[in-house]
């Protein structure tokens, strides 16, 4: 069994992630009750799709994309710890499943709860118990970005400006960030591995997602959606383009980060003498 793969506490023995230190795991199980209360998830009849990402990789407009026909809700980051304890301080939850439980029955629409999940989210619904009571009526739609370099950079500039989305302020502009190496580098590591893990939790449970890439709904959402429909089971889906509020945020700082990290990386494998010739 892989090293980061473990069997969950469950009859059917679902393989789910184990990510080192996750802080949503952790700070959840130290603010609710530590999974040991068990609720079924409620109600029953509802579907549920997981869009599954990692940071800038076009989630959120997918999600706007989804939302915009007014058939189904938005998607957010419900698992993030941060959400999920302002939720139990408003709402007094005794546990975590009530929780859950709780974001399906107001969120759902059109039997179908969507959710967006990154892969220590991914984790938190295994360990729960939760992903093996609905897994038979969950699908999973994956979005990944073509330009793995430029997506890096992109979380790099955002995690530093505070502007994760167009709409957002920021506490700095882009112009104002020294460039980074080691900090693009990292991301672009941490993009890899959370794929492969995803890729092994696909694969050992024997599920099939749908997979995009940001480019390709970027570039086509109307010609890819009867593609989506089809592929999640979203009956009539039709957007709507004019309500998506999300704009590209990248500019020429991306451009000029993008030639440093390659000419930093060039200069680095001609002192490490990994040249060809």
């Amino acid at each position: 069994m892989p090293h980061n793969i473990k069997t969950s506490n469950t009859p059917t023995e679902i393989l789910i992630p184990t990510i080192k230190d996750n802080p949503h795991l952790l700070k959840i199980l130290e603010h609710f009750d530590g999974f040991t209360t068990y609720h079924p998830p409620d109600p029953e009849d509802v579907n549920y799709l997981f869009i599954c990402y990692t940071n800038r990789s076009g989630s959120n407009y997918l999600a706007e994309l989804l939302e915009s026909s007014g058939q189904y809700n938005l998607a957010g980051e419900d698992l993030n710890w941060e959400t999920a304890l302002d939720h139990k301080n408003i709402y007094n939850f005794n546990n975590f499943h009530e929780y859950f439980n709780h974001l399906v029955r107001a969120k759902q629409k059109s039997g179908t709860f969507i959710l967006k999940t990154a892969i220590s989210h991914i984790e938190i619904l295994g360990a729960s118990g939760i992903l093996d009571k609905i897994i038979h009526r969950s699908k999973f739609l994956v979005i990944q970005r073509g330009d793995k370099l430029g997506q890096a950079i992109s979380h790099a500039l955002a995690f530093s400006t505070g502007k994760y989305t167009s709409w957002m302020e920021g506490t700095k502009s882009p112009e104002d960030i020294a460039f980074s190496e080691p900090m693009v580098t990292q991301i672009l590591q941490d993009i890899l591995e959370a794929e492969h893990q995803y890729g092994e939790f696909f694969a050992l449970n024997g599920i099939v997602p749908t997979y995009l890439t940001y480019e390709q709904i970027v570039a086509a959402p109307l010609l890819l959606c009867p593609f989506i429909a089809t592929q999640i089971g979203l009956n009539g889906f039709t957007p709507d383009l004019s309500k998506i509020k999300l704009a590209r945020q990248a500019n020429a700082v991306n451009d000029r980060w993008r030639s440093q990290f390659l000419a930093s990386r060039n200069a680095s494998s001609l002192r490490n003498g990994n040249t060809q010739g």
